[in-house]
C-alpha cells in the first residue's frame, strides 16, 4: 500500500536536548510492507533516501486528533520519531 502526501520527520531526541524542530514538511511516498516482518517506508522525492521504521512493538502513539483536517502523526519507539502527515 502506497500513500503520497506531506511528511515531516522530528527526531524527538534532539528536541529534548534543546535543538530547534523547525523543519519543513517535503512531498513524499509512504507505505507499508511486509516481507518478514510488516514495516513502514518514507521516501521523500527531494532526496532518495528511504527510511525503515519497524511496526511490531516499536509504535508509540498515533494522534489523530486532527484527521478530519487531514492530519496525522506517528511516533515511534526506536528510533524516537515523530512521523506527520498531512495532505
Amino acid at each position: 500500500m502506497k500513500l503520497e502526501c506531506k511528511v515531516r520527520v522530528i527526531d524527538r531526541k534532539n528536541v529534548s536536548n534543546g535543538f530547534s524542530a523547525k523543519t519543513k514538511s517535503s512531498r513524499g511516498v509512504i507505505g507499508l510492507s511486509k516481507s518478514d516482518e510488516w514495516v513502514f517506508i518514507i521516501r521523500l522525492y527531494k532526496d532518495n533516501v528511504v527510511k525503515r521504521y519497524k511496526i511490531r512493538d516499536n509504535v508509540q502513539t498515533v494522534l489523530n486528533r486532527c484527521v478530519n483536517d487531514g492530519l496525522c502523526t506517528i511516533q515511534f519507539k526506536d528510533p524516537p520519531h515523530d512521523i506527520q502527515l498531512s495532505e
